[in-house]
């Protein structure tokens, strides 16, 4: 039978997370803090840890409902307890040296997506979370290239929680390895018409011209006297465009 940590990391959509070594886990010095964060915490832990009794259940589960509706309702508030769980250790366990080596290898492999600025080619991204805390943001993708932060392009990505990765991963994954760090992108789109450079006045002068023609309409409509409402002048605006 797969192990939960794998069955978690092959489920569609979860393929931004690497798999955490249970030897990790187990050393209760990774996991201090998230005690207070999470409730019912030893019967996650024991659901990522596969530690189960000789019928298979968790162990640690005294205060399961026995009715049939109910005890389907809480095992899946203990499941998603147990992925929200696994996400925030993963986040501590990327930021060692093993976690880091192994998300180096999903990197490479393209496993995160790639930049969706042209002038990039195609730049292979990492996830980042712009919070650290759960439930606050979902995750997204940093180029190493542009510096800029992306939606990811898949649908099946945007509902991971940001704080399995965290805001830090990215800049210190690469202090880690910074061989692996691509050149900045100096190439900067240049807008152009009939193949000539287009100057920023092509855009304000001609808006500075409708806005004086608006003015000088609506003085000639009220003696100068009284402006047009905003509702008035938008319509004028609009027609003189």
């Amino acid at each position: 039978m797969d192990e939960w940590i794998h069955r978690f990391c092959t489920e569609l959509g979860n393929d931004f997370f690497c798999e955490v070594d249970k030897d990790f886990i187990m050393d209760f010095s990774n996991l201090l803090g998230l005690e207070e964060m999470i409730e019912q915490f030893e019967e996650a832990l024991d659901i990522i840890l596969d530690q189960s009794d000789d019928k298979g259940r968790v162990r640690n589960i005294s205060n399961a409902p026995s009715n049939g509706s109910v005890r389907c309702a809480f095992d899946k508030s203990l499941s998603k307890t147990s992925e929200k769980l696994y996400g925030l250790i993963h986040a501590r366990f990327i930021s060692t040296d093993r976690g880091c080596k192994k998300m180096l290898y999903k990197y490479l492999q393209g496993d995160f997506g790639h930049c969706p600025r042209f002038l990039c080619s195609n730049a292979n991204v990492l996830p980042i979370g712009m919070s650290d805390k759960p439930g606050e943001e979902t995750v997204k993708v940093f180029c190493p290239r542009c510096n800029e932060v992306y939606f990811p392009r898949l649908l099946k990505h945007t509902y991971i929680d940001g704080a399995a990765f965290g805001k830090s991963f990215p800049h210190m994954f690469f202090m880690v390895f910074p061989e692996y760090r691509p050149g900045k992108s100096t190439e900067k789109y240049v807008p152009r018409l009939h193949g000539f450079k287009i100057h920023p006045s092509a855009y304000t002068l001609p808006l500075q011209a409708k806005r004086s023609q608006v003015n000088a309409y609506s003085v000639r409509l009220n003696g100068g006297s009284v402006r047009l409402n905003g509702g008035s002048l938008k319509k004028v605006s609009e027609s003189l465009l």
